[in-house]
């Protein structure tokens, strides 16, 4: 006879396995937690799986949003939101104003800030600046976002203190100029992937698969980057 498995919803219930959900506040010197409400530097289903995250923890969840997203249901979920206006060529992206950002959190009296993934999550200037304003920042620190968040040191670095890790063929330079990036990528052979270094979630990522396609990949490449992280290299 085949045993039925059986869902355990409480570590009690099944005391071999750890809690589906074990995350713990953490908490300051006077015993009470750190961090009560929680700013949500994205939007989308990102932003409402942090607010999901965040009512389990019974922490109130500040919701950011624009003009577009007025109807979205991270705005509709969220305990509060903030309007931020308008995402446009001129004003730039809001998503993307790390000190409007972090001036909102402290208006706001947040006592964190969480990025989400995308848009500052991997700006190392970004967590820097919400420490400095005495917020807590649910990430890594900025020396590991420097190193390992940025493709090109990261492996830069990775060759420099791990060489028994494989990496793939590549050109990280910071070289833009077109004919010596089609050398290197006839050296690494086609088809090639065209990656952002602070991109991320599949942004600013284009592949070639030949020559001819190279500048016109490399220039949408570029701006989808810059528009998503700020940055094109």
């Amino acid at each position: 006879m085949a045993r039925i498995p059986v869902l355990c919803e409480t570590s009690s219930a099944c005391p071999d396995r750890p809690s589906l959900f074990a995350a713990q506040i953490p908490v300051g010197r006077d015993g009470n937690p750190r961090i009560r409400r929680v700013l949500i530097a994205n939007r989308g289903e990102i932003a409402c799986r942090i607010i999901a995250a965040c009512r389990k923890l019974n922490v109130t969840s500040i919701s950011i949003y624009v003009q577009e997203d007025e109807t979205s249901l991270h705005v509709k979920t969220a305990d509060e939101a903030i309007h931020l206006g308008s995402i446009n060529r001129d004003g730039g992206n809001p998503f993307l104003n790390i000190e409007l950002i972090v001036q909102t959190a402290l208006d706001a009296g947040a006592d964190a800030i969480h990025p989400g993934y995308g848009y500052l999550s991997e700006n190392a200037r970004f967590a820097d600046a919400v420490r400095e304003a005495g917020l807590v920042f649910i990430g890594p620190t900025s020396k590991a976002m420097s190193t390992l968040g940025d493709k090109r040191s990261a492996k830069e670095y990775l060759r420099q203190h791990e060489p028994s890790v494989p990496l793939i063929p590549g050109f990280a330079g910071n070289n833009r100029n077109i004919t010596e990036l089609e050398q290197e990528a006839a050296r690494i052979g086609y088809p090639v992937m065209l990656k952002a270094s602070a991109g991320g979630g599949g942004r600013g990522m284009r592949i070639v698969h030949e020559p001819s396609k190279l500048r016109a990949e490399l220039a949408t490449a570029e701006s989808e980057a810059a528009r998503s992280f700020g940055s094109g290299d």
